[in-house]
């Protein structure tokens, strides 16, 4: 059997051949350059679509971009720490703004870009471009605000955002993180001030460069509705001869199906391994408004726009009502997919309506006649089933109208909107009872599905509560004498 020996000399030219394959696939793409220089990056599925997104910014390709992420995901490593770097290699003549809040922060973003081109491993793929060091010194900058590239054009300049960039220009300006807390997202001020910052600052200091148009990168957390990047969305999508903006939005948990670049199944977290399922429910749990601004990108308004999250009144236990009924909001698909069923038990006693039960899940068809058929078993004196006649209520009626009494299509009037402003001065008036959010965490989602409407991404417990409520009020109020408290509902989580 023949045998095959490799000299020495072959197998150098072997490992050879294979590290300038490497070497020049880093300098192509610029996530395998993050890997190339720091190999102990850890990659998800979210930087991968980041960075060929990052690769058509630096072609100029898509020379508007915004990336939106939970906190402490790895945005900032990709955007602020590594693409100045693959920019200078790409371009020694490129010249680069970076702001983030707070001028020590953005230091010290300086001094990451600075470690990261002064590495081995970025002078085997960009052996050109180098900074200065001690013979250079007094022709080259290099300090923690601002440093250049040896013998070329190019330059970094970081500031704090809102500082003085006179003097300054650039051909790629990075926003990382307009906003510090909550107490700046809060103050209209604050934010104006930041906008304009934006509009007549940093944006007036960019010019074109040998990769393309000037190039303008947002990556934050959405902290506000009104934070500086829905003002210059508002902007742009007002002006469309303007410079259009791609937007990447990931959720940290996925919940419909809209976004074909996110490969999740609705309701898988973004990277379980940094942050898993138990530590987001948390979040949740302990404060839904944070959430869905910080980690679903869904900032609401605090006072809510039709409904505020104040006006809902809490019970302990149920009282025995006077009047009982179900209410349903059903799904178009006819398996479990993104869209959420809702059904609720509600009573009423005097001018107040109590929320007794609920379920809301994502259900296919079959599941939804079983979850009704069970509702109907644990609460005999709700006679009254209102279902929606869109979706699948007609079928549902049509399945069940010989199994299950009281079976009420309701056609819809005028718009959802239309139909909770309708009703909504009885959650304002605090005739509107939901169980205790200490006992019954799930009612603060609750409550913020009603207060980012018709915003939100779903609506399903707002068209079941508003159908509820519709038919109590065209009930008369019953004065009954005062009863005795039953114990409190069994919950369907």
């Amino acid at each position: 059997m023949p045998t095959f020996e490799l000299s020495t000399r072959q197998l150098d030219a072997g490992i050879e051949d294979a590290t300038q394959r490497i070497v020049g696939h880093a300098r192509d793409s610029f996530l395998a350059f993050v890997k190339f220089v720091t190999p102990e990056f850890r990659v998800n599925w979210h930087h991968r679509v980041i960075g060929r997104h990052l690769d058509r910014f630096v072609r100029g390709e898509i020379p508007r971009l915004m990336v939106f992420l939970q906190p402490q995901i790895g945005k900032s490593e990709l955007v602020s720490r590594h693409l100045p770097a693959y920019l200078f290699g790409r371009d020694p003549d490129h010249r680069v703004i970076a702001a983030t809040y707070g001028d020590s922060f953005a230091s010290l973003f300086n001094l990451d870009v600075q470690r990261i081109m002064d590495s081995e491993r970025y002078r085997m793929a960009f052996p050109v471009v180098r900074l200065a060091e001690g013979s250079d010194e007094g022709r080259w900058m290099r300090n923690s605000s601002t440093f250049d590239v040896v013998g070329r054009r190019g330059r970094y300049h970081s500031v704090g955002v809102g500082g003085s960039l006179t003097g300054r220009t650039g051909n790629t300006l990075i926003i990382d993180d307009f906003l510090k807390n909550a107490e700046e997202a809060n103050s209209a001020l604050f934010r104006d001030r930041l906008f304009r910052w934006y509009a007549t600052v940093a944006r007036t200091r960019l010019k074109a460069s040998a990769l393309g148009p000037p190039k303008v990168l947002l990556t934050m957390t959405r902290w506000h509705e009104d934070d500086p990047a829905a003002r210059i969305l508002a902007v742009a999508k007002a002006n469309p001869s303007l410079p259009q903006w791609t937007v990447l939005s990931f959720p940290a948990v996925r919940e419909d199906m809209s976004d074909p670049l996110d490969p999740r199944k609705v309701g898988e977290p973004l990277w379980p391994e940094m942050c898993p399922m138990s530590e987001l429910e948390e979040v949740r749990a302990t404060d839904p408004r944070s959430y869905y601004s910080l980690y679903q990108q869904r900032p609401s308004p605090e006072e809510g726009t039709i409904v505020k999250r104040n006006w809902w009144r809490h019970y302990r236990e149920a009282p025995e009502c006077d009047l009982y009924l179900q209410s349903w909001d059903l799904t178009f698909k006819d398996s479990k997919g993104s869209d959420f069923v809702c059904g609720g038990v509600w009573g009423r006693k005097g001018a107040n309506s109590y929320l007794l039960d609920i379920v809301h899940d994502r259900l296919s068809f079959t599941d939804s006649i079983h979850r009704l058929q069970s509702l109907s078993q644990r609460w005999p004196k709700a006679g009254a089933k209102l279902v929606e006649e869109a979706a699948n209520g007609a079928a549902l009626i049509d399945t069940l109208r010989n199994k299950v009494p009281g079976l009420i299509p309701v056609r819809p009037r005028g718009s959802k909107e239309n139909r909770l402003r309708a009703v909504a001065h009885q959650i304002e008036a605090g005739n509107v009872h939901l169980p205790d959010p200490e006992t019954c965490p799930w009612v603060r989602d609750f409550i913020e599905e009603f207060a980012v409407f018709p915003n939100g991404k779903h609506d399903d417990r707002v068209d079941m509560t508003t159908q509820a409520l519709q038919r109590f009020s065209e009930m008369p109020a019953m004065n009954w004498s005062p009863v005795s408290i039953t114990a409190p509902s069994k919950w369907i989580r």
